[in-house]
């Protein structure tokens, strides 16, 4: 048992299992909020828990804001009996120890009023809420790190609520459209803007593979395969050798795939998809529009382990090409499958007399990359990208008779 759970006064909490298997834990008050004595100390820490106004708190992050962990330790459990928040605990580390994960506010405004009868220190600044955040989500992993100095508090705190929000989103693995991401962020349809996407790219987030979308999400595929589905339905190949769009739940419940392939081919992008569909080669193609989303990539892995074949990726030659090659690579790994980047050797040459130059979102991802370790194939590109300071999109790997 935790030894936080173990702290509480069992006849003041109720601990209640949570989830499908009751792996995660709720406890709630037994009763309403009741005013307690706090010390200077814990009237400090409980401004700076309430400054920024989200009645859901990830717990690491409270936890970070504390000079000592034992005083946040000690508060929580106190405003857990006393009835001002509720807390939910979930399985960590190797013995699955259940620890709090997440605090909800009960009455944010009462307790603020309670822990005012102390001057507070200073208000936390922002950068240093923001660089206590520790995401949850390995999507967002570099997301931290991409605050801007001498950015003013207000543009800092926004950043943070869609940043945190954002998490919670993933972590929930919810799906769904910009507008409806808008309101569950910031309590508003069309509050999150063009500058916020933007902002979230150069940081090197792609909204698409967190589950945000401006379309329901689809999953593209072509090939000479019968695929039976969990239903019983059956999508006979003569379906599939024309290429079909479906939804990526249905995919990732197939059962069972009829029909043998030489290999199977991740390509970006519609135009290519087309192009390879059309050549009619005994290969499984899926179709990838940007970095892929957590459906996506159940349905990929899915077919993947049925294919049982080695798997190629083509993506653009750009630094966004890449980490979308990598991240398609890292779902065929998953499955048990081999794969490598297939028609993404190009020369700095060719990249510099042919493509684009790279821009602000481009430049971001390179820099990420150089940090990282990279199959030999796209290391060679990514470092003749760096040279030229170009990119190519993923249709010029595909030169037409005319080119």
């Amino acid at each position: 048992m935790s030894r936080w759970l173990a702290s509480l006064d069992a006849r003041k909490i109720r601990a209640t299992p949570l989830g499908v298997r009751g792996h995660n834990l709720a406890v709630t008050p037994a009763g309403g909020a009741v005013p307690f004595d706090l010390s200077d100390d814990e009237k400090t820490l409980v401004h700076a828990w309430l400054a920024p106004r989200s009645s859901r708190m990830r717990w690491s992050l409270l936890r970070s804001q504390a000079e000592r962990v034992t005083l946040a330790d000690d508060l929580l459990r106190r405003l857990v009996e006393c009835g001002w928040c509720e807390v939910e605990l979930q399985p960590t580390g190797a013995e699955a120890i259940p620890e709090p994960v997440w605090v909800t506010w009960r009455d944010m405004y009462r307790l603020r009023a309670l822990a005012s009868e102390a001057r507070p220190r200073e208000p936390v600044p922002p950068v240093a809420v923001w660089r206590g955040w520790q995401p949850a989500s390995p999507i967002l992993a570099g997301l931290a790190e991409s605050l801007c100095a001498g950015q003013p508090g207000a543009p800092l705190e926004r950043r943070l609520k869609i940043a945190q929000a954002l998490d919670a989103w993933i972590t929930a693995e919810r799906q769904g459209s910009v507008r409806q991401f808008s309101r569950f962020a910031l309590g508003r349809e069309r509050a999150f803007t063009e500058a916020d996407r933007h902002w979230l790219a150069v940081a090197g987030v792609d909204l698409g593979a967190a589950g945000v979308s401006d379309a329901a999400p689809q999953l593209y595929l072509s090939g000479p395969v019968t695929l039976q589905c969990a239903d019983g339905s059956v999508l006979p190949a003569s379906l599939l050798r024309g290429g079909l769009a479906l939804r990526p739940e249905v995919l990732a419940g197939v059962r069972q795939m009829l029909g043998t392939v030489r290999a199977v081919r991740v390509v970006e992008g519609a135009p290519v998809f087309e192009h390879l569909v059309a050549e009619g080669l005994p290969m499984l193609l899926l179709r990838l529009d940007g970095r892929p989303s957590l459906a996506w990539r159940r349905a990929a892995e899915r077919l993947f382990r049925l294919a049982a074949a080695p798997v190629q990726v083509v993506c653009a030659a750009s630094p966004v090409g890449i980490r979308t090659a990598l991240d398609a690579g890292e779902v065929a790994a998953t499955a048990g499958c081999s794969w490598q980047p297939w028609r993404m050797e190009v020369e700095a040459v060719a990249l510099a007399q042919g493509g684009s130059p790279l821009d602000e979102i481009d430049r971001a991802a390179l820099a990420a990359l150089q940090r990282a370790t990279l199959p030999a194939p796209l290391a060679r590109l990514a470092e003749n990208i760096a040279e030229a300071g170009h990119k190519l999109d993923v249709e010029s790997l595909f030169p037409t008779p005319e080119d």
